[in-house]
């Protein structure tokens, strides 16, 4: 069956199967079956969580085209809102107003861009201006990276334990193994996120 989320969603429904309840599809393995509220729960909470995170990088994350009109400045580099940028469909000044529907497309040849900044060549420099400048490219990552995906299921394995529901994997707050005592730190940062959980997202913002 497996958890049903956002197409946009951090997560998969089988790395929280494994990490939260310790089983490859948590929606039919357990000896207690999940009820249909706790799985609905499960599912708004993972949700959230992603735009949570989203919200906290400034960042869509998940690779994807977009599609960005912005102001000209005279200026040789643009810095879109999304990153790292994979590649260029197209970038196009325009004379006046915002429709792009007639503007040829900028050579190739007159720019380069790394994984943050569109930087423009050639003495080329987009044009002064209030939404004169359209850019159409594809950004984000392919799969998700492994800290993003662990700061997601540390977000949730908190926020699941504070609607009291989930197994014993759910709300260990303390544990002590082989004479070593650890505990979790359960504060909240920005965005509600937990600190340990935003220690973890710091480089992508």
């Amino acid at each position: 069956m497996a958890f049903t989320f956002s197409s946009g969603s951090l997560l998969t429904s089988a790395q929280l199967s494994k990490f939260v309840f310790n089983c490859n599809d948590a929606t039919t393995d357990l000896t207690t079956p999940l009820t249909t509220q706790v799985i609905f729960s499960i599912e708004l909470m993972v949700d959230a969580i992603s735009t949570q995170i989203k919200n906290y990088v400034d960042s869509s994350i998940v690779a994807a085209s977009f599609t960005e009109v912005w102001d000209g400045a005279a200026s040789d580099e643009l810095v879109p809102r999304e990153r790292p940028i994979n590649s260029i469909s197209s970038i196009k000044f325009s004379g006046s107003g915002s429709d792009f529907s007639l503007v040829d497309v900028l050579p190739v040849s007159s720019y380069t861009f790394d994984r943050y900044a569109i930087k423009f060549l050639n003495g080329v420099r987009t044009p002064m201006g209030r939404s004169l400048v359209q850019v159409i490219y594809n950004a984000g990552y392919s799969s998700v990276p492994n800290d993003i995906v662990l700061a997601a299921l540390l977000q949730f394995q908190w926020g699941f334990r504070q609607i009291g529901k989930g197994d014993a994997f759910v709300g260990i707050k303390s544990i002590s193994k082989m004479g070593e005592h650890q505990t979790k730190d359960d504060t909240i940062g920005e965005y509600a996120l937990r600190q340990e959980v935003c220690g973890l997202l710091n480089p992508y913002q």
